[in-house]
């Protein structure tokens, strides 16, 4: 069986198609951090452990078109980009391995942990943004330094970088740029799951206590101490 409930009614029920969605988009989020986290960490490295988002080029010799590193841009543009990603790698991991468990074990999805869930989710939802445009904003204005001179990021492999290895830049960031971006939908996409998630089980919450409002209720004949004959309650 299938279903996009969530209650005690749906616990050892088949699969829940809500809870199998989320799984897949934990781990889709931890994949696409390794291909944000690994690109703009050997670009750092290619260039000696200097970040170049945000830096620029000016000409070494301009008659014999020859360039050189005029400033890089601030490590902590580069490392924030990296270790957020390291750690949405990480933590896409774990959720993605709770919310497998849960599934494997058709655990009750109105027992699991939805509320620290949006809360993560809109944090990084929030990060991942920001990283973003760190990332994609820092790329344009080491590209527009590079066009300043005549040249094109896109034709970076065949320019002499000197003592750097520049010659991949353009690929590793342009992949590293496109990855966040996604990144970033996924991680909106999933707070958007979880929110609808609580609200589901809000709803179950509910309807569970349901019966128990109804029994009090009950007409005063269904009590098993009324004496009919006596026409009162013993």
């Amino acid at each position: 069986a299938i279903s996009f409930e969530s209650g005690p009614k749906m616990a050892g029920a088949g699969v829940n198609v809500l809870l199998l969605v989320q799984t897949l988009l934990y781990a889709a989020c931890a994949i696409a951090s390794l291909a944000t986290s690994i690109p703009a960490g050997l670009e750092e490295a290619n260039f000696g452990s200097k970040c170049i988002l945000y830096g620029s080029v000016k000409w070494k010799n301009q008659t014999a078109k020859t360039f050189e590193v005029a400033s890089f841009g601030s490590p902590s543009s580069c490392h924030f980009c990296i270790y957020l990603s390291v750690f949405t790698l990480f933590y896409g991991l774990l959720a993605a391995g709770y919310h497998g468990y849960a599934l494997y074990k058709q655990i009750d999805p109105t027992e699991l942990w939805v509320m620290p869930a949006i809360l993560c989710n809109a944090a990084l939802m929030v990060l991942v943004f920001i990283a973003s445009c760190v990332m994609s904003v820092g790329f344009t204005m080491w590209c527009d330094s590079l066009g300043s001179l005549g040249f094109k990021c896109v034709d970076a492999y065949k320019l002499d970088w000197g003592s750097y290895k520049g010659t991949t830049f353009y690929a590793h960031l342009a992949a590293a740029q496109g990855a966040f971006w996604v990144t970033f939908l996924m991680w909106a996409v999933n707070l958007g799951m979880s929110l609808w998630r609580w609200r589901l089980n809000r709803r179950a919450r509910s309807q569970a206590q349901m019966p128990s409002t109804v029994s009090d209720k009950a007409p005063i004949t269904d009590h098993p101490e009324y004496d009919p004959s006596a026409s009162r309650v013993i």
